[in-house]
């Protein structure tokens, strides 16, 4: 049991509970940081760990899928070089990356590295 706003009283008060499930009661105060430090370092010593969870039942599927966001970045990067652009990473082709090059500021004649090719924008 956590009581929090300690902070707010001059004498703690008694608590006439009796209740097996109650394992220890942590007095804290939010507000002033009191017995936060306390209650922090005993959830791990009252919390038991869960379980890990099983990898794939017999079918071989897994129990639960986890999805993660997509940066939202492309796949290739367009750095400035003093001789004109650099493209690193995974470039899409064709028209898709001279429309990429003309956006990053790229124009006719410029230099373009893609890998060990030296290009020039037309």
């Amino acid at each position: 049991m956590v009581l929090n706003k300690v902070d707010l009283l001059g004498e703690p008060p008694a608590l006439g509970i009796d209740d097996p499930r109650m394992r220890a009661t942590f007095r804290v105060s939010c507000a002033t940081g009191e017995g936060i430090e306390a209650l922090k370092l005993a959830l791990f010593e009252l919390v038991e760990p869960a379980p890990l969870p099983a990898t794939a039942d017999e079918e071989g599927l897994v129990e639960f899928l986890v999805y993660r966001p997509r940066s939202g970045r492309p796949a290739y990067r367009i750095l400035r070089t003093d001789r004109g652009f650099r493209v690193t990473g995974t470039p899409p082709e064709g028209e898709e990356l001279e429309a990429a090059l003309r956006a990053a500021g790229a124009r006719t004649g410029d230099e373009v590295e893609l890998g060990d090719e030296v290009l020039e924008l037309r």
